[in-house]
C-alpha cells in the first residue's frame, strides 16, 4: 500500500489481450540501507508508518508494468520501478547526494489440460545506490524469484459443495540479497535462500482455501558457509467476500 495516484487499462484483439498500468506513489525510505537486517532490504523500506503523510526523498516512485495475455496460452508481463529512497535534502538544503533504488521484474502465468495445472512465477533483479563507505554486507544488486505450480487432483460435489476441489502443489523459491564482489579478494558475496515447498489444498469455493504447506529452505551467510536448514509447517485459510 502506497500514497499515489495513475492509470491502467487494457486492449482487446480476438484472443488477445494488451494490459498497461503506470502509477506515480510516495517512494521508499532510508531504511532500504538503515535496518536491524544490516543488509539492503526493499521490504524494511516499505514499512514506513509516515509514508501517507510525508515523502522521505520528496520525489516520486515510478512504477509502470505492460503485460500481453493470449485467453489460451497464459500471460507475460514486464514490470520495473523506480526511484529516489534517501533524505538528501533538508528545508531546501542539500545534505547528500541523491541515491536511486530500482526493480526490474519479468512475470508470467499459464495453465494446462483445461485449467488442471496452473504455473505462475516470477524474477526479479534491483539495483540500489549505496554511499562509498557502506559495508559490503549490503548488496547493490539483488535477484529473486519463484514459480508457483498448482494441480487440480479431484473435483467433486462434497458436503454441499458443487465444485469442490482438491489441489496439490509446489513452490520454488530462490532469494540472492548480495550478488557484488568483496573488494579485496573478488570473491563472490553469497548470502542467498532457496526453499521447496509441497502443499495440500481444500478449495470448496472458487475464492475460498484451505492451505496445508511444509517449506523446507537452506540459507547460506554471506562467505558461503554450509547452508543451514530450516523446516516450517504451515497452515492457512483464505477467502473474499
Amino acid at each position: 500500500s502506497n500514497i499515489g495516484f495513475g492509470f491502467h487499462g487494457k486492449f482487446y484483439q480476438q484472443k488477445w489481450i494488451l494490459g498497461y498500468e503506470a502509477y506515480l506513489t510516495n517512494g521508499f525510505n532510508d531504511n532500504l540501507i538503515l535496518n536491524e537486517l544490516n543488509r539492503t532490504s526493499f521490504h524494511e523500506a516499505k514499512e514506513d508508518p509516515d509514508k501517507f503523510s510525508v515523502s522521505n526523498s520528496g520525489c516520486p516512485l515510478i512504477t509502470a508494468r505492460l503485460a500481453i495475455r493470449n485467453r489460451n496460452l497464459g500471460e507475460i508481463g514486464l514490470s520495473f520501478l523506480s526511484g529516489i529512497y534517501n533524505k538528501w535534502k533538508i528545508d531546501g538544503i542539500q545534505i547528500d547526494e541523491k541515491r536511486s533504488s530500482s526493480i526490474i521484474a519479468l512475470d508470467f502465468n499459464t495453465s494446462i489440460f483445461k485449467n488442471k495445472i496452473n504455473f505462475v512465477g516470477e524474477v526479479a533483479k534491483s539495483f540500489v545506490e549505496l554511499p562509498l563507505n557502506y559495508s559490503q554486507t549490503y548488496g547493490s544488486r539483488q535477484m529473486g524469484a519463484y514459480c508457483d505450480i498448482v494441480a487440480t487432483i479431484l473435483q467433486t460435489k462434497l458436503l454441499g459443495w458443487n465444485k469442490a476441489k482438491l489441489n496439490i502443489g509446489i513452490r520454488l523459491d530462490y532469494a540472492d540479497f548480495n550478488q557484488d564482489k568483496f573488494d579485496l579478494s573478488k570473491k563472490k558475496i553469497y548470502e542467498d535462500t532457496w526453499a521447496i515447498t509441497p502443499s495440500l489444498a481444500f478449495r470448496p469455493l472458487g475464492t475460498t482455501v484451505l492451505r496445508l504447506n511444509y517449506k523446507f529452505q537452506k540459507v547460506r551467510d554471506i562467505v558461503g558457509n554450509t547452508p543451514t536448514r530450516n523446516g516450517f509447517i504451515q497452515f492457512g485459510v483464505s477467502s473474499y467476500f
